[in-house]
């Protein structure tokens, strides 16, 4: 064509480039927003014992959901949500985790020269292992996932009954720490912490969850022009907080009661170095007959001379207590015989040989035990430890993780037997009780006739974790378990926390950590039957699962009404 042609219209359209379909914006790097999201698990965890920095939930939670919202939402597989909802998750669990369980490391540093090199390595695994189950909350979550206003409410109904999981004892052991309920400050909010007496402490952090990340999903709302589903919601959850704040005041109102029994806690407070040398046993042993002498001497005193008017009197001391065998010690039972008067019993964690015909050719050989000694020196209880530590007095897997030269921290050669009587528990005089050795008290788990138990005995030795947040946190889960259950909790500890708790959670008398000395008082006595007490954790799971399926069947009915 030459360039005095005129040039033809059409050939000049058809010359132009083809105009591409217009395509959403992909979602943000998956790389930056798991980084924000561990950033936030870390953030969201200097809400738990002992800082107590609360307020940093709702920023952490909100911005979690902020950041699952702007995955999913540019996403258009349902593989592909689940993928993305399980990085983000997984990176905010091990934040979470990680900074809430490094008190763990102080274990391995009591026998630095042994297991001071893996400290890192074992906190970082169980740290990843963890974070596993709120990733597998995250993959549900993004299999569910749709742009409404129950975000949050699917949100914080997935990551406890995942968290739940860890309560099986077939998940290397069980461990279920950090519940999100655990970030209620008892000073400020010990009438919320009593929600836990309907809800447990699973349902109390499924709410916890909820209201934390309510500010995000008001957001949400907001911006998408949705204003009546951002006031039902938010007055929705306001309602919920007040009515649990009120039932909890109505709770507290009522005052102690009293049983007719005195406790009486020893704290000897000896360091975990110093505890098992030789050349130390006759010392702490003595040292632990002169507190309970004082004890004795100090509540026989408060009573008056009147034998007839005398309560008995409970003497505690923490677990394994005494740095040797003390069922196959006649002698040290006899001296303990004498500083207890009639009428007056000892309770104190040892470790106890198995039976002989219990034994077996693996060199496993003890128990961790609670005993109770009457003033003859007679032990008339005992009872075993059924949830052992993971990885510190047993090796769970031990068939895969012995052979790779995996060892327990306390230094026996394969580790303890498994006790199997949950109680309650019987003596003559005293009221029915459950017994707990050191972490088993974070295990919602009640025997079959728990509505006869009137309270529980705690014995612990958190000297392994120094000046950490683990004796904290072990504290807070101690106390959430007596308020679940309705009824007090005696809770003695080599170094602190020792306390005595109400069916409340309100510590009646204690000592904080690192303090020699003796508490006494008169036990309480559970005057108000918790709710949850006559249920337990799997209907709180049914419940959470109904609404989720709610939840489905509102998507559905949504989605049917547009094809309509």
């Amino acid at each position: 064509m030459s360039e005095t042609e005129p040039r033809n219209p059409v050939d000049d359209y058809r010359s132009r480039p083809i105009c591409r379909p217009y395509r959403p914006p992909g979602p943000p790097p998956i790389w930056r927003d798991a980084a924000l999201a561990l950033i936030a698990g870390l953030a969201a965890a200097q809400a738990l014992p002992n800082t107590h920095a609360w307020w940093l939930l709702p920023v952490a939670l909100s911005g979690l959901l902020l950041l699952l919202h702007g995955q999913l939402r540019r996403r258009e597989s349902r593989r592909s949500r689940a993928l993305a909802a399980a990085a983000l998750l997984y990176a905010f669990g091990l934040g979470w985790e990680g900074w809430g369980l490094r008190w763990v490391a102080e274990a391995f540093f009591v026998d630095a020269e042994r297991f001071g090199a893996i400290a890192p390595f074992a906190v970082s695994a169980l740290a990843a292992a963890a974070a596993a189950f709120m990733a597998a909350a995250g993959a549900v979550y993004g299999l569910l996932w749709r742009d409404d206003a129950f975000q949050a409410a699917r949100l914080s109904l997935l990551i406890p009954l995942f968290q739940m999981m860890r309560e099986s004892p077939l998940v290397l052991g069980g461990f279920p720490w950090n519940p999100f309920a655990h970030v209620l400050e008892p000073a400020t909010f010990l009438p919320l912490m009593q929600a836990a007496s309907l809800l447990g402490v699973w349902g109390l952090s499924a709410l916890v969850i909820f209201w934390s990340a309510l500010p995000g999903q008001l957001w949400l709302c907001w911006r998408q022009g949705n204003i009546r589903a951002a006031l039902a919601i938010g007055g929705a959850g306001l309602a919920l907080l007040a009515a649990l704040w009120g039932y909890g005041l109505w709770r507290l109102h009522a005052p102690v009661q009293q049983a007719n029994v005195r406790i009486a806690i020893i704290q000897p407070n000896i360091d975990q170095k110093e505890k098992w040398k030789p050349e130390n046993r006759e010392r702490n042993f003595n040292l632990l007959l002169d507190l309970t002498r004082e004890a004795v001497r100090k509540v026989r005193a408060e009573q008056g001379s009147d034998a007839t008017v005398k309560a008995p009197l409970i003497v505690i001391w923490p677990e394994s207590a005494v740095p040797f065998l003390l069922a196959d010690s006649p002698v040290a039972l006899k001296m303990i015989g004498k500083v207890l008067p009639r009428n007056v019993w000892l309770f104190t964690g040892a470790l106890r040989s198995a039976p002989e015909e219990m034994r077996r050719d693996d060199e496993r050989r003890l128990f961790n035990s609670i005993l109770g000694i009457d003033s003859k020196g007679d032990i008339l209880f005992i009872y075993d430890k059924r949830r052992l530590v993971p990885f510190g007095e047993y090796l769970p897997l031990e068939w895969l993780f012995r052979p790779l030269g995996l060892r327990q921290v306390v230094p026996m050669p394969r580790g303890f037997f498994f006790g199997r009587d949950p109680g309650p528990h019987r003596m003559d005089g005293l009221p029915p009780f459950e017994a707990f050795v050191c972490y088993e008290i974070v295990f919602d788990d009640p025997p079959a006739r728990a509505h006869e138990t009137r309270w529980l005995l705690n014995v612990t030795n958190d000297a392994w974790f120094g000046t950490s947040n683990g004796p904290y946190q072990h504290f807070m889960a101690a106390r959430f378990r007596a308020i679940e259950r309705g009824v007090p909790l005696v809770r003695a500890a080599n170094t602190g926390i020792s306390a005595i708790v109400d069916g409340n959670g309100r510590i009646v008398r204690g000592l904080p950590l690192f303090r020699r000395g003796v508490i006494d008082a008169a036990l309480p006595a559970n005057h108000l039957q918790a709710f949850y007490a006559r249920m337990d954790r799997w209907q709180i799971v049914l419940a959470m699962l109904i609404l989720l399926v709610l939840m489905g069947l509102q998507r559905t009915r949504d989605g049917f009404a547009k094809r309509v």
